[in-house]
This record gives structure tokens, sequence and C-alpha cells, in this order.
């Protein structure tokens, strides 16, 4: 089974990451926003700062 690749635009993007860095669990918004969360997650560990 093949997923049709969504494109989001940058202030989709940026909400995304906002609501992240806010405390939304990355599960919730990938399902909100049908994203593959194991796919993406390496970005996200790589560009977001370290939690406390």
């Amino acid at each position: 089974m093949t997923r049709d690749r969504r494109q989001y635009d940058i202030e989709t993007k940026l909400l995304i990451v906002r609501r992240h860095l806010q405390g939304v669990s990355g599960r919730v918004l990938a399902k909100e926003y049908d994203l593959s969360l194991s796919r993406h997650r390496h970005e996200l560990d790589q560009n977001l700062p370290a939690r406390r």
C-alpha cells in the first residue's frame, strides 16, 4: 500500500512545530495531519532543542 504524499505550506509546518513545542504529542499531530511519525522523527530530533 502506498500513501499519497502530502505537501504542506510553510505556515502549516510552522503551526505543527509550534504546537509540538507547546507540548502537543507527536502522535496527536501525526494523526491530525496524517503524518508518518516514524518517517519524520529523526528530522524532529535533529532540529528541535532537547526537552528537559
